[in-house]
């Protein structure tokens, strides 16, 4: 009786190490072949084949967006063209740990990269906890070249779908995020952010014309980028000359809850015609993290 009881036991434990140690192996390949995917997904943003990297998404990515539209996300002007081919060089990465919880896994990464090409990397991460200007260093081929660096942290999901592993951008909830976040700018531009004190004045013994006004900050957010525009019309209130202007930019100092910020604008380059109507109202802005 004894010795069959031994023989179960012996062969339950042999059934128990047999499926944890294939367990084992199967975790062991998924994470593999899950940072396989991630590594390939990272390097082809870096190198600009965004055809490759499109085609390393999930499948409920790719159909929130398709290939045309992610390629478009990514399009730089011809004169940062140059630029962007330079930075490339200097982009590096580290996948800090990968976790596989079944079909899915999670991973932590770090991308160190010239601010001019942040934005892509954007689209790979479900969560950014940690974006950070780092330093400025300079080309060593072009040594007139200066280049921001950001530091971004943050979390890549990936899922196992039938052909194999795939980054999950999350695309879809990126984009209902985007739409809440707009929404909020826009009802924080209409009605937390006003112009006042408005006032022109000419000096005709050097021919200037100065636009001058205060923006306030009525709302709860620290701005770091607010930008104006200013239409001067003719007497039809036909426009004849426009401005942008930012008093409030990234180069100086922040726009605090309840504060205000006076601004000059010089209409030097308005036309004769010009019937001294304005028409002024902000048209972005930017949070402070």
């Amino acid at each position: 009786m004894n010795r069959c009881l031994n023989k179960k036991r012996i062969v339950y434990n042999a059934i128990c190490f047999i499926y944890a140690t294939s367990l084992i192996l199967v975790n062991c390949r998924g994470a593999s072949k899950s940072r396989t995917t991630l590594t390939s997904c990272i390097e082809a943003v870096i190198e600009g084949d965004y055809e490759k990297a499109y085609g390393l998404f999930a499948f409920t990515d790719r159909s929130t967006m398709n290939l045309q539209e992610y390629i478009h996300y990514h399009k730089t002007s011809k004169a940062e063209g140059e630029f962007v081919e330079i930075s490339r060089r200097y982009v590096t990465y580290e996948i800090k740990e990968l976790s596989l919880m079944g079909d899915t896994a999670r991973a932590v990464v770090k991308i160190t990269t010239p601010e001019i090409i942040v934005e892509p990397f954007n689209l790979l991460f479900y969560e950014i906890y940690r974006k950070r200007k780092i330093d400025s260093i300079i080309d060593y081929q072009n040594r007139d070249t200066l280049l921001q660096m950001i530091d971004i942290t943050g979390v890549v999901s990936l899922v196992s779908e039938h052909s194999g592993w795939h980054v999950h951008g999350r695309w879809e909830e990126q984009r209902r995020k985007e739409a809440e976040a707009s929404k909020y700018k826009l009802d924080y531009i209409q009605n937390k952010l006003i112009i006042k004190n408005i006032s022109i004045k000419e000096y005709q013994d050097v021919h200037k014309i100065i636009f001058s006004a205060t923006v306030k900050n009525l709302g709860e957010k620290t701005l770091k980028d607010v930008e104006i525009f200013l239409v001067c019309s003719n007497i039809n209130d036909k426009p004849r000359y426009t401005v942008t202007e930012h008093p409030i930019s990234e180069s100086g100092k922040p726009l605090g809850p309840m504060r205000t910020r006076k601004f000059k604008i010089d209409l030097i380059n308005v036309p004769s015609d010009w019937a001294r109507r304005i028409e002024i109202k902000i048209i972005d802005c930017e949070f402070a993290e």
